[in-house]
């Protein structure tokens, strides 16, 4: 396994390896039996026939999945301001567009939920958060006061 293409193929199967629901147990007989030269073979021989499926129907690769949402503690923070304050979708929509005018929001932006309105722009924003934060009365993350109100959000 030497070149580039190689390690790329390898990744992607410990990754597949990884999402599978096989034990460590399991993974640890599947490495005793690629010391097995016919399990070598049947391995190499799946791959082809794959290779050549894939060549027959000339198939693109499937689209990368949509990235999570942002598990960051600052999505969890805005939305309690926002519903402690009672504030409108609207007024957290014009906010977000004073604090950062240049950042197309979506079109569909009062269509969403709050939920989604907080995570679309977290990601797409992240250095203004805590400037949107201010301004709905919270203080940063560096507050213990709030780090206590996200700690008693998880559990």
């Amino acid at each position: 396994m030497a070149g580039a293409v190689s390690r790329r193929v390898l990744r992607s199967f410990l990754a597949s390896l990884l999402e599978s629901e096989l034990t460590w147990k399991e993974l640890d007989q599947f490495g005793d039996d690629l010391g097995d030269d016919d399990t070598v073979k049947t391995f190499q021989e799946a791959v082809y026939r794959l290779a050549a499926t894939l060549q027959m129907v000339d198939m693109p690769r499937p689209p990368a999945p949509p990235p999570p949402p942002p598990s960051d503690d600052r999505v969890s923070l805005l939305l309690d301001l926002v519903q402690r304050k009672r504030l409108p979708k609207a007024e957290i929509v014009g906010r977000m567009n004073s604090i950062a005018p240049n950042l197309p929001l979506p079109k569909s932006a009062l269509n969403r939920t709050m939920r989604e309105l907080v995570e679309w722009y977290v990601r797409a924003n992240s250095n203004k958060v805590n400037e949107l934060i201010q301004g709905l009365g919270g203080e940063t993350l560096d507050d213990d006061y709030l780090k206590g109100i996200i700690n008693r959000n998880k559990g």
